[in-house]
This record gives structure tokens, sequence and C-alpha cells, in this order.
């Protein structure tokens, strides 16, 4: 495939989305090295660390499915259900104070500003805050302020992130979706009347009941409903790009037990998609 080059969006899915690695395994015994990466939740730390050199059986080596299963511990309080003290220092140890100037290929990360119903792309500055706050699912886990901004999970505004990933000048962008199959049924179904009317109206309860409690949980989890009842944002796909859905069936979010398994997914994944890699590279 000489000649064709990439740049890899990695979407979020919790456990489901260290497929990644899967996938940027596969596409590196194919001769495809990423020349940048977008991601967005779990793609976002499976990204920033391939950014920052290190390689797919180093990832591997980490066991990051059983060490961000152990990282998220039940904790209710004001700020969310979940403590977010040991995910914080487990991405600082996995990325320390390294900053974006310090990758060793462009990196671009996503996260979600609910209160202004945006996506946020950090591209300087330190690493981890970006990767923590692009992980921080809402009304689960807090926000994290970043310039003046507070900032979550970007999945519920925009999964993949197509379109910044394609600022990397890349002939083709590689698109790896971490959501649940499409042919099971999932988020979608709260898009659509009435169910989006209910989804809206829960949200705006939460957000009352934040108000009224002075607590920030139930107001981020209502600003989440609130979006997720209007559907995603869509953004401007380039002219090539390359799907990468792997094959989860039933596997879950929380699934982080299940790691290998999905890391031979998103290499399956690859598999698949070698003939359109292939068409793209002949048409060069």
């Amino acid at each position: 495939m000489a000649g064709l080059t990439i740049a890899v969006a990695l979407g979020a899915g919790g456990a489901r989305g260290l497929a990644h690695i899967g996938v940027i395994r596969g596409l590196e015994r194919l001769g495809l090295r990423p020349v940048g990466v977008a991601g967005g939740s779990i793609g976002a730390l499976v990204g920033a660390l391939y950014a920052l050199g290190l390689g797919t059986d180093q990832l591997v080596d980490l066991h990051l499915g059983a060490r961000v299963r152990a990282a998220i511990a039940p904790r209710l309080s004001r700020a969310g259900l979940l403590n977010p003290g040991p995910l914080v220092e487990l991405v600082d140890s996995l990325i320390g104070g390294r900053s974006f100037a310090d990758t060793t290929i462009p990196l671009a990360i996503t996260a979600a500003d609910l209160t202004g119903d945006e996506r946020v792309v950090v591209r300087q500055g330190p690493i981890a805050p970006a990767v923590t706050a692009s992980m921080m699912v809402p009304g689960v886990l807090p926000p994290i302020c970043i310039s003046g901004r507070w900032l979550s999970d970007p999945g519920v505004i925009d999964s993949v992130p197509v379109d910044v990933a394609a600022g990397f000048g890349a002939i083709a962008v590689v698109a790896v979706s971490a959501d649940r199959d499409p042919s099971r049924r999932g988020r979608l179904l709260l898009t659509q009347p009435p169910i989006s009317t209910f989804v809206r109206g829960a949200g705006q309860a939460c957000e009352i009941l934040g108000r009224q409690t002075h607590w920030p949980w139930p107001s981020h989890l209502g600003c989440a409903l609130r979006r997720v009842s209007k559907g995603k944002q869509a953004y401007q796909a380039p002219p090539r790009i390359v799907a990468i859905q792997p094959a989860f069936g039933g596997m879950g979010a929380n699934a982080f037990g299940a790691s290998e398994r999905a890391i031979e997914l998103g290499e399956e994944a690859v598999q698949r998609a070698v003939p359109l890699l292939r068409a793209m590279s002949e048409t060069l």
C-alpha cells in the first residue's frame, strides 16, 4: 500500500475502546503507520499513549483494561457517582507531565463542554488533564476544568472525531468506532419521539434538582441527557474515509475484563477493511 498515508480517529466506547490497540497493530502490520491521531474518551487514552511513542506491544503489556477497571471507584458525592481520584492518578502515572509538544506524531483530544453544548478540541498544553477530561462520563464522573471550561466525555456529542483526524493532512482517515454494533439497538432509540421528549424532560428535572441541592452531578447529567435527546452533532467527513467497526456482539462498555478479546476484534476488523485500503492505495 505504498503511498497511502493515514490518520486515525479513535472513538468513545468504554472497555470496547481497547480494540483501538488491535486496530493500530493491524494497520502497522499492513505497513500503515498513522501520521496523526485524534481521540475521544478511551480513544483519547490509547491515542495519547501511542502518540507519545508507545508501541502496540507496550500498550498491550500495560493491561489498561484491568487498570481502568480498578480505578473506577464507586462513591456517591456532590460531584458524581464515582470517585475520580483513582482514574486521575492512573492517567497521571501513565502520561506524567508530558505535553502535546512531546508527542512523536501529532495528537488531538476531544471533549465536551456540555454547558455550552459543544465539542472542544485540545491540541496544546499538558496531555494528562485533557485525557482525564475526555474520560469523565457526565453525571458519573465530574468534569475537569481546562482553560476555564468544564470538559467531559465527548461521546454524547461526537463519538469518533473524524473531521479532527482529517486535519492532519493524511490521504485517508481510518475512523474506529467503539460503539455497539450498528445491528444492535442502542442510543439511537433515545433520539426518537416520544422517547426523546421523555429524555429531554428527565434532563431538565436533573438540572432543577442540581440547582435546588447545589450538587453538581445532577446538573451535569441533565446537560448530557438534553444532548442525548438531540442526537449527535454532524461534522464534515473527509473524502477518503475507512470506517472500522469491530464486531463486539454483546460486549458492554464496562467489560474491562475482556480487553484481550477487544484487541483481537480490533485486528480482525482491520482485516475486513483491507480491500478498501488496497483500493485506495491503487488509485493514488
